[in-house]
């Protein structure tokens, strides 16, 4: 116990008056003669005994109460049992990751921690502000209160130990202890914090959690079938839970519906849904999911622009007829094809695909453009001849991964197919058990390659692929084959020529480290820059012959459609969607928050931590004895006899 007013303590000094009072009686006793002394003597005994008895309680009550007066006009008090909350900084995370857009009564729990800490925290109170994206130093409600309105969602959730080392940056003095307040839903929280408890002495954390963790989010999109006319565009979506009533799911263009159908989460938590759109590009396309949880992966924003025609050239040394049925009157390419002594370099410098049909040797002029057009990632076919190649060729050939050997005169038949091969897969129904295989006079043994597409009935390779490099074994003339009448040929060759063309990504991810190449060409001193509604910046940029490179390290940071500009004119937009990371809503196994004390809200930590600091006044329970020892006093006078 301490006292605010010691000095009135000297009061106490004052108790000595009473005392002497009681001690040294003043009045004098006079002696009465009575006729029965020995009965007065008796009673004058009882007397004396029961008087001197009262005197010594009122005494008693008179100094308690006496010290209880002083006592409380010196205002004694209990120290706070710690000062932390006023002494020590108090640091505050807000974890504005997109899992905190759960709702809880309707309001989103991110917006449920800011206005708690807006109404429970001390107005003109500094502290240190945390969030996934920023740090704030030295702030207080008042000075803070529209920033703290305006703080988004970021799309990413940092490991916690980030989140501390910025902590720790923010304090003066690291050696000193603070106060930790976490406000989180504690989902994905990855790092213990055995290792760094020990810097802090006042951890705490409150956990916001939603009463119901139902989402259903949409996983991905892809076009399985595109034409002039129509898109085949599929969806996959999956929830945590088995929901039982139909969730809607719209395909937009802009604001024009392009489909709509529903899903039921019964049977699987993970559903596909096809969607066949009556156009060939949509500009600013939006997958949408009526449900009204975890807002962010409720979208998937995604462009799909037109498809340009796939370019192919064919340098003969025989007949390309087959190759002029298969491409020359399909609206998906252009074809374009010469001889060794008629190449059109300009040409072929655009083909995306280059079919080789019977060459013997490869000039080096021709070397060196099809090592440039390999070194763009486009496709290169060898549809080897009848007759041995020159030591050029096969050069060429080896460095690529594929080992042409032995020219070998066997009649064999092309009879295994690899169905499961990424080339074939999708493209048979079934599995054919009578099927007319093909046959050839000759072949070269092909070497170097993990896995056979198309093989011979003794297992050699007929078609092997070997990263961007496609190789027959033989030539498909009908002196050394009837592979051109066979059903083989055309899906065989369609599919690759289909998958030369430049693979189109429909969207891109916020956040990350990417590289996005572009099929533009721009000047040396031109510049590109990426704009939102709500940010605009310059990426790094490589300009290539025929396209364009973009870097981007951790941007965009919003989801939406970006256009990107080449001065005032729009090349192209390109879609951006936030990492799902965030809609799992499964607690995490990491025991990082174990450590803290635990609350429901703001207001139960606020209310502690004043609970802590606050100083017990003792002043009025000093009154109330006094006035207690009043009372038994003015009893002892009236009552003891």
């Amino acid at each position: 116990m301490a006292f605010k007013n010691i000095a009135v303590l000297y009061g106490l000094f004052l108790l000595l008056i009473p005392i002497l009072i009681h001690l040294f009686q003043f009045r004098k006793f006079k002696s009465t003669p009575f006729t029965n002394v020995a009965f007065l003597k008796k009673i004058e005994l009882q007397s004396r005994k029961s008087s001197q008895l009262k005197k010594w309680l009122v005494l008693l009550s008179r100094l308690l109460m006496l010290s209880a007066i002083i006592l409380a006009f010196a205002e004694p008090f209990i120290p706070a049992k710690t000062k932390k909350y006023e002494d020590q900084t108090l640091n505050v995370y807000l974890d504005n990751s997109l899992s905190m857009q759960h709702k809880n009564q309707g309001i989103s729990l991110f917006e449920q921690a800011k206005q708690e800490l807006l109404q429970y925290l001390p107005k003109d109170k500094t502290f240190n502000l945390v969030t996934n994206n920023h740090t704030y130093s030295n702030i207080s409600i008042n000075e803070f209160q529209d920033e703290l309105f305006d703080l988004e969602y970021s799309p990413t959730q940092p490991d916690f130990k980030e989140i501390y080392l910025n902590v720790e940056r923010l304090q003066e003095n690291p050696n000193l202890p603070y106060t930790f307040l976490i406000l989180s839903d504690g989902l994905h929280a990855s790092n213990h914090t055995d290792s760094i408890a020990a810097k802090t002495t006042d951890w705490h954390w409150v956990h916001y959690q939603a009463k119901k963790h139902t989402n259903v989010k949409i996983d991905t999109a892809f076009i399985k079938q595109n034409t002039y006319e129509t898109i085949a565009l599929w969806a996959s979506f999956s929830s945590n839970t088995s929901i039982d009533h139909p969730i809607s799911v719209s395909v937009y263009d802009d604001n024009k519906l392009l489909g709509k159908r529903t899903l039921i989460f019964q049977d699987s938590l993970k559903q596909t849904l096809p969607f066949i759109i009556n156009q060939s590009s949509i500009r600013q396309g939006r997958i949408e999911v009526d449900q009204n949880d975890l807002a962010y992966d409720n979208f998937l924003y995604f462009t799909k622009q037109q498809t340009p025609p796939i370019n192919i050239v064919s340098i003969n040394s025989v007949s390309d007829d087959f190759l002029k049925h298969i491409f020359s009157n399909d609206p998906d390419f252009t074809y374009n094809n010469f001889t060794l002594n008629t190449i059109d370099y300009k040409v072929l410098q655009e083909a995306d695909l280059i079919v080789l049909n019977e060459l013997k040797s490869i000039p080096t002029a021709l070397s060196g453009h099809l090592k440039t057009h390999l070194d763009k990632q486009k496709q290169l076919i060898f549809i080897l001849p009848d007759v041995q190649i020159d030591k050029n060729l096969r050069q060429f050939a080896q460095k690529r991964g594929i080992g042409i050997g032995d020219f070998n005169q066997n009649e064999l038949k092309i009879a295994k197919i690899n169905y499961e091969h990424p080339l074939l897969k999708g493209v048979f129904k079934k599995k054919t058990t009578n099927f007319d295989y093909p046959k050839v006079s000759s072949y070269f043994d092909l070497s170097g390659i993990q896995a056979n597409i198309i093989s011979f009935s003794t297992g050699e390779p007929f078609l092997v692929k070997k990263e961007n490099v496609y190789a027959f074994a033989a030539a498909f003339n009908k002196e050394n084959s009837n592979y051109k009448r066979s059903p083989l040929i055309v899906p065989s060759l369609y599919t690759i020529a289909k998958n030369s063309g430049a693979q189109e990504v429909m969207y891109h991810t916020t956040y990350t480290n990417q590289e996005i190449r572009l099929p533009h060409s721009l000047e040396k001193d031109q510049i590109v820059q990426l704009i939102h509604p709500q940010e605009k910046f310059i990426p790094r940029q490589r300009i290539f012959d025929d396209y364009l490179q973009i870097s981007l390290n951790q941007e965009p940071y919003f989801a939406g459609f970006y256009k990107l500009l080449k001065g005032t004119d729009t090349l192209r937009r390109l879609a951006f969607n936030h990492p799902r990371t965030e809609s799992k809503l499964t607690k995490s196994e990491s025991k990082t928050f174990e450590t803290f004390k635990k609350h429901k809200s703001i207001a139960d930590f606020t209310y502690l931590v004043n609970k802590q600091s606050e100083e017990q006044k003792l002043w009025k329970w000093f009154i109330i004895f006094a006035l207690l020892f009043l009372l038994i006093e003015t009893l002892l006078l009236k009552r003891l006899k």
